[in-house]
């Protein structure tokens, strides 16, 4: 079988540390390791410190010339005869955007769509900002051969919202560090970095915003014999939070971690005695699967994409109820249930968001555009 060669939009791969970074070097990793036979060719904007420690079958492709001097230009129209030049066949988008001129050079095409959470929840967004994704990613979904989605609920609203055929969408989840699921990581020993914290707690991971509701949790457990350790940084939201601790005295219950190495934060998922995740919306919701893995309870919000992340044996609940909240959290914390929640939570993990096969199946994809 004739090599691929494929190209991508590498540009959150160099210049993003999370989010869009990691499901960007998430798949170029993965595809590396798992098809080293193809041709790689990562489309990348300007130079980055960022990714260079990647496998060098990965190509780094800059702009050269006037496309040098605006690279955001290059980006959107003047790659597509770069593309041609370097004889690719396939060009995927990983971020939401795929450049003009793909069908006129016979390239064929995927974009990932990884949330469309400004349509649903514009309040969240500037104006500006809505108007630009709403004309940049419903143009590269509508343009695409294939649109991944990276879960069910995301590509239901694109069929939905965008009128994007069903046939044309496939599904493809993404996976989380592979200090997760590495046998090396299967202790719950902690590190003296973290024996400044409780020995028991909840856990709440992720940036510290509205619409994650760290509120929601400082509410719900005011009143429950629990510390909180949050790991994430945060601006005027993680202010207001911090006000409300200091009002209801709950200053000593509640720690924050701003910056945390990936293997303390794997202990840290171990040892606590449940995840906390009531946010409003997610496009998908990465750390639901990494406390899965670390065989920690998850609790998180009903509906949408969260019950497809956290699987059967979580427990969801009203994400604007403080009641609610804190009611799965007690729920979370009875011992009687726990073996078997942890149990099937890690059984659902490894069945659904082990890299492998989630490689596997996307040049799979790639192969039926061929």
């Amino acid at each position: 079988m004739k090599p691929l060669s494929i190209a991508f939009d590498a540009k959150r791969a160099f210049h993003n540390s999370t989010g869009l970074g990691n499901y960007s070097r998430f798949v170029l990793e993965g595809l590396a390791n798992e098809f080293p036979s193809e041709r790689y060719l990562l489309m990348n904007p300007k130079k980055s410190s960022l990714f260079h420690n990647r496998n060098e079958i990965l190509n780094e492709f800059l702009p050269e010339g006037r496309n040098k001097i605006l690279p955001a230009l290059w980006r959107s129209f003047g790659m597509a005869s770069d593309l041609k030049k370097q004889k690719v066949d396939i060009y995927h988008g990983l971020s939401n955007e795929l450049p003009l001129g793909l069908k006129k050079n016979n390239i064929a095409s995927a974009v990932t769509i990884h949330d469309i959470i400004f349509e649903s929840h514009p309040q969240y967004y500037k104006p500006i900002d809505r108007k630009s994704y709403r004309w940049k990613f419903k143009s590269a979904a509508q343009n695409a051969d294939l649109v991944i989605s990276v879960s069910q609920y995301t590509s239901l609203q694109l069929q939905e919202r965008y009128l994007i055929p069903a046939e044309k969408i496939q599904v493809h989840y993404q996976s989380c560090h592979p200090a997760f699921y590495s046998i090396e990581n299967q202790t719950s020993k902690k590190s003296n970095r973290l024996n400044v914290l409780p020995s028991d707690y909840i856990l709440s991971v992720g940036t510290v915003e509205e619409r994650k509701n760290l509120m929601g949790i400082l509410k719900a457990i005011e009143s429950l014999d629990i510390a909180l350790v949050v790991v994430g940084r945060g601006k005027k939201y993680l202010e207001s939070c911090k006000e409300y601790i200091r009002a209801h005295k709950m200053d000593g219950r509640v720690h924050f971690i701003e910056k945390i190495e990936i293997d303390d934060l794997v202990q840290l998922y171990k040892n606590a005695m449940a995840f906390v995740y009531p946010s409003r919306i997610e496009g998908f919701g990465i750390p639901i699967i990494e406390a899965l893995f670390s065989e920690c309870p998850v609790v998180s919000s009903e509906g949408g994409v969260f019950p497809e992340a956290g699987g059967p044996n979580s427990i969801y609940v009203n994400p604007e109820s403080f009641d609610s909240i804190q009611k799965g959290i007690e729920k979370a914390l009875l011992f009687s249930d726990r073996q078997q929640r942890t149990r099937e939570g890690l059984l659902y993990a490894k069945k659904n968001f082990l890299p492998q096969p989630l490689i596997q199946n996307l040049m799979h994809s790639y192969r039926s555009l061929i």
